[in-house]
């Protein structure tokens, strides 16, 4: 099925989307990490203005943390 991006809404989520997968990548382990996919999925947030990448990363940080963290807190109940 072709992406199809129907507005303003749709791309947002797919920068959000793109934003969460790099930072995730980003912290695999070396010997796992996709460096070239991390580089080029970046490329792509970076046609955004510098304001809109640093809140898509911080963002994307803060869900990953949250995830991370409700993954760990299930593991030990």
């Amino acid at each position: 099925m072709p992406l199809k991006m129907d507005g303003v809404n749709d791309a947002f989520v797919i920068d959000e989307a793109i934003a969460f997968a790099v930072e995730g990548m980003s912290r695999l382990p070396r010997p796992y990490r996709p460096e070239r996919k991390i580089a080029e999925l970046k490329d792509i947030l970076r046609e955004k203005s510098p304001a809109e990448f640093t809140n898509l990363e911080e963002d994307a940080r803060r869900s990953v943390d949250i995830l991370l963290s409700a993954c760990r807190h299930s593991d030990t109940s």
